[in-house]
This record gives C-alpha cells, sequence and structure tokens, in this order.
C-alpha cells in the first residue's frame, strides 16, 4: 500500500469521492485538487500523494523506487487503474515529450489527426453497392 501504510476503508471512500467516470473514454476523473498539468493529488495519512500513484498502489501493486505511473489514455486526472501502467521514468518521459510535441505540431500547422479533406473525397469517390 502507499508507503507501507495501511490504507483503510475511510480512505477509499474519501478517495471515490472525488472521482466521476467519463462514460465515452472509460476514465475515472479526479475531481479533487489538481496540479497546473492537471495532475491529482489527495490527502493520505497527514501527507499529500499522487491520486493516480495512490489508486495504482491501492488497486493493482507497490510501486518500485524506479518506477512511473504513466497514463496510457493520456489524461493526466485520471485515476482508472485500466489506464494506468507502472514504467520507468525514462519512458514515462519520452512519452510526455512525444505527445507534447504531436500537439505543438498540430496546433501550429492547423493540422488534424486525420486527413478529414482527403478521407471524404475517397469516400464519397468510391460506389457503395446497396
Amino acid at each position: 500500500m502507499p508507503n507501507n501504510h495501511t490504507v483503510s476503508l475511510e480512505d477509499l471512500r474519501r478517495f471515490f469521492a472525488k472521482v466521476v467516470q467519463d462514460p465515452e473514454k472509460g476514465c475515472w476523473l479526479w475531481q479533487g485538487y489538481c496540479d497546473e498539468k492537471g495532475y491529482g493529488q489527495f490527502r493520505f495519512k497527514e501527507k499529500v500523494v499522487w491520486a493516480h500513484r495512490f489508486i495504482f498502489e491501492c488497486l493493482v501493486r507497490q510501486l518500485k523506487d524506479n518506477e512511473d505511473v504513466h497514463h496510457k489514455c493520456a489524461v493526466p486526472g485520471c485515476v482508472n487503474p485500466a489506464h494506468l501502467d507502472a514504467v520507468t521514468p525514462q519512458y514515462n518521459r519520452q512519452e510526455q515529450i512525444h505527445r507534447h510535441r504531436m500537439i505543438k505540431i498540430l496546433l501550429n500547422t492547423g493540422q488534424t489527426l486525420f486527413p478529414v479533406e482527403e478521407i471524404t473525397q475517397e469516400v464519397v469517390s468510391k460506389e457503395i453497392p446497396f
């Protein structure tokens, strides 16, 4: 459990009172305090801990000293254990850099992830047998 402390049912009730589910993505979105990057924080045993790390250690497994929790869904406020993975700090940092670059490229060029015009023209130009 987080920092080798026992997590009580009351701790979990307090935690889940600050979570809402996103039915579209399946994320469990943290509604408590978040830092400037959107990562949730939770008070546990008189200490402030990262919400995603807390729930990962409660429901999945204890993290090793050389592990970070990676958000596979790319939503910093998500605390759904199915969207979290234990990774090395190096891997986590590479993913953050890659995501940041992709967002920056898309914003600066006005591009979308999918070439909508090309897809639309391709679909419209094909005959659809009914």
